[in-house]
């Protein structure tokens, strides 16, 4: 199923032709080129969270995007168009209702190159076109042009929303929409599709620019401040902090509550998936696969969403699956520790271990820092388990070591060093491992066999 929406949903996209002719297009891209700006939130283990744009509209450092762009975020940057990188220091304007959030960044002493804005609505059938950043999560690399018409003004919330041809994806959500003068007349913001499958090229959705306008407000709220006061109104916040403290159900139930509102917010779709992924049931699993699916349809960059269909493959036994989500992964991000990791865990699976060996050690070479303080123990131990299996012992009992220098309580490497050290003969080392596992966990199990088994097959006293 994962593979056949995929492929469908390409199919389709591939149908859709909407080109607009505005002359001198080239040029006008230069100009408004240098006012586009990527924007991440970071996480609290200072990684990625999630990618939109943004646009410049004043020269001092203004800044607007999508509110569903920044909401949970404590920590956000832009990254501008020629490679600078700027903390988002104060949020001065939102609404809700509009998905729009005016921020400013700190630019210090320089200045910004701003658009030139269009308050007024365009014509049904004018040429446009849209610029953004859907390149997941990716710092350097160009912006993205599209080009289209203006196919119809709507109402939504008592306000008119331009209704476009011209196709964004996720990464774009919060970038500009310029008419063929290069005036910005909106900020792109997802579709007007109720259901995400039924995403169509001339439903995308725009704000006007005079909406920009009406966000006078100077709130001049820190991004903490931003979030505290809009904690208790988000399933998106609520989820995340039921995600982090590994309560599944409650995160899978607010992000799908999310999804409600945002349907193509990727990331969201993405933590569904992982949080469906951590169910036992079957029927859980295949909508885990399915939001997943939808993830990678919203982004086809994103590989942290192909990452997690491997290891969802992996784990339930469909290795050819896996392999190819892995290996679309590693495509995409070769350099992360996570793309390596996937590859290395889905070659152990097929019992490949040199492979498993060498990309569980490309794992730990490119981890980032919230890999090294919550991962890299883990990495550690399934590299050594590859090693043992290749016969390289020294290899192995290092990496052994150095699992547990990490994670001293880590319960599977207390096992398999001790399984280690039991197949080598040195009972007494064994031994040692065994009897802490079983002050850890008592009813610790390996294989169907209990801790036990283990310490009197050992001789463990």
């Amino acid at each position: 199923m994962f593979r056949l929406f995929l492929l469908s949903f390409v199919l389709f996209s591939a149908t859709i032709d909407f080109n607009a002719q505005i002359p001198g297009l080239s040029q006008l891209i230069k100009k408004v080129d240098p006012s586009i700006v990527k924007v991440y939130t970071i996480n609290s283990r200072n990684a990625f969270e999630s990618q939109g744009s943004g646009v410049i509209i004043s020269n001092n450092g203004i800044c607007v995007s999508n509110y569903h762009v920044l909401i949970g975020a404590k920590k956000a940057i832009v990254i501008a168009a020629d490679g600078q990188k700027f903390d988002i220091t104060k949020i001065i304007d939102y609404s809700k209702e509009n998905d729009l959030i005016k921020f400013k960044i700190d630019i210090g002493h320089q200045t910004t190159s701003a658009v030139d804005m269009s308050t007024s609505l365009p014509l049904k059938g004018a040429n446009v076109f849209a610029v953004g950043y859907p390149n997941g999560f990716k710092l350097g690399g160009e912006s993205t042009l599209s080009t289209g018409i203006i196919s119809g003004i709507r109402e939504k919330n008592g306000e008119k929303i331009i209704q476009t041809t011209t196709p964004f994806t996720h990464g774009s959500s919060g970038g500009g929409l310029f008419d063929a003068k290069g005036n910005l007349i909106g900020i792109t913001s997802g579709t007007f599709s109720e259901d995400v499958k039924d995403r169509h090229a001339n439903l995308n959705k725009v704000i006007p620019a005079a909406l920009v306008n009406n966000l006078s407000k100077n709130l001049n709220l820190s991004l903490e401040s931003f979030y505290d006061k809009i904690k208790n109104d988000e399933n998106w916040i609520k989820g995340m902090i039921a995600y982090e403290r590994l309560d599944w159900e409650t995160a899978a139930d607010y992000f799908r509550a999310h999804i409600q509102n945002y349907p193509e917010d990727a990331t969201a779709w993405f933590r569904l998936g992982n949080s469906l992924g951590h169910s036992s049931l079957d029927k859980e699993i295949n909508l885990a696969l399915q939001c997943l699916a939808i993830s990678i349809s919203l982004d086809t960059n994103y590989y942290y969403a192909f990452g997690q269909a491997a290891l969802i493959y992996e784990d339930i036994g469909d290795i050819p699956s896996a392999r190819n989500c892995a290996y679309r992964a590693y495509q995409i991000e070769p350099n992360v520790g996570f793309t390596n990791y996937v590859v290395g865990k889905v070659a152990g699976a097929d019992k490949d271990w040199a492979k498993a060996s060498k990309f569980y050690g490309y794992a730990i070479e490119n981890a980032s820092e919230s890999d090294k303080s919550i991962l890299m123990h883990q990495w550690y131990l399934e590299r050594a388990i590859a090693n043992a299996w290749l016969k390289r012992d020294y290899s192995a009992e290092q990496d052994y070591k150095k699992c547990l220098s990490l994670n001293s309580e880590n319960l599977d490497a207390l096992f398999w060093y001790g399984n280690f050290l039991g197949i080598r003969k040195r009972f007494s080392e064994a031994c040692i491992q065994f009897k802490k596992l079983k002050r850890l966990s008592p009813s610790y199990k390996m294989s169907g066999y209990s801790v036990d088994t283990f310490l009197q097959e050992n001789n463990c006293n």
